[in-house]
């Protein structure tokens, strides 16, 4: 706390500081009366002197501390770390991000509006809809990635409990509550959900975990496993492979595409794929996906207006999938 009359020149100079950050931007300043009246109620005493020799060294120390001629003179902060639009972003992306829970939605917003003058926080008072249905209910789930990062650069393995969510619609432990123990061998992202790719000792193979499905998790003394499958392993990073994260070999597939859904083709597919127009009404789109049962799931749900072309082999294979579906 500030006692009455303290003059201390670097909590004057400090409590300058945080003014200039916290109350201005290029429409709002401070002027010298303003600066020393914030200071007088704070207990600090000083004149427009020590001001403008505080300023100057605020500037020396690289603050952009700008005027705006008005009567009287206002002083503001000219550059900031980061611009109005810039932490609007930041706010809608934390927001709309599906696998954090709300509260720590919440939370991060609160630090980002922090970044802002208080002019500004009114406008990142914004709040975007995310369904609660994808929305994420793990609290642990980011202190898990950060562990895994932790146990992949000490090599070391980790074990946790593994759940999933069973014909009641509600979460039980896999295995009767059997500690998985693997060595960490990537995090990636890939559908709003983070997957922890490592091997497996049990069952002699890489295999790809849900980190939101994980809890419980911890780093062992045990030191991670190294191999030459582990080392043969073909990193696919092009999301655009995977359908729901599903694996699968990898095809080279020839789509025809009507014109209304390129968009939605290309979204999916994006600057990889090769695209030959066959006239004015579709086009033939070239991609390389991983072959899957969700992969069929998507061509179907394009309503007949995305069809396979090529390979001849894959296109009866997905003639095939349609057939059981109506059988079933």
């Amino acid at each position: 706390m500030i006692m009455a009359g303290n003059s201390n020149g670097k909590l004057r100079i400090l409590f300058i500081m945080q003014m200039l950050q916290d109350e201005t931007d290029d429409e709002h300043g401070l002027s010298m009366s303003d600066i020393i009246s914030r200071l007088s109620e704070l207990g600090i005493s000083a004149d427009r002197k020590t001001i403008y020799t505080d300023l100057d060294a605020l500037r020396e120390f690289g603050m952009s501390i700008g005027t705006v001629q008005r009567s009287p003179v206002e002083y503001y902060l000219e550059r900031r770390e980061f611009s109005l639009d810039e932490l609007m972003l930041m706010v809608d992306a934390v927001q709309s991000c599906p696998f954090i829970t709300q509260s720590q939605a919440d939370r991060l917003g609160r630090n980002i509006r922090r970044l802002a003058t208080d002019s500004q926080r009114e406008k990142l008072e914004r709040r975007i809809h995310v369904d609660s249905r994808v929305r994420g209910h793990n609290d642990a789930m980011l202190s898990c990635v950060d562990k895994i990062h932790d146990a992949m650069h000490a090599k070391k393995k980790v074990s946790f409990t593994y759940w999933k969510i069973g014909l009641d619609g509600k979460a039980h432990a896999e295995h009767d509550g059997e500690r998985y123990v693997v060595s960490p061998m990537r995090i990636s992202f890939s559908d709003s959900r983070y997957y922890l790719t490592a091997w497996s000792d049990k069952h002699n193979e890489v295999r790809e975990y849900r980190v939101d499905r994980m809890q419980g998790l911890r780093q062992l003394d045990e030191k991670a496993v190294r191999n030459d499958l582990m080392a043969d392993y073909e990193y696919q990073v092009r999301d655009s492979l995977y359908f729901g994260h599903f694996d699968g070999p990898v095809t080279s597939v020839t789509l025809r595409v009507e014109r209304d859904l390129m968009p939605a083709v290309i979204d999916r597919f994006g600057k990889d794929a090769v695209v030959n127009a066959r006239d004015d009404d579709a086009a033939d789109v070239r991609a390389s996906v991983r072959v899957s049962p969700q992969f069929f799931g998507w061509v179907s749900g394009m309503n007949g207006l995305v069809t396979i072309v090529k390979p001849s082999k894959l296109a009866e294979e997905y003639r095939d999938y349609l057939r059981k579906l109506l059988d079933e």
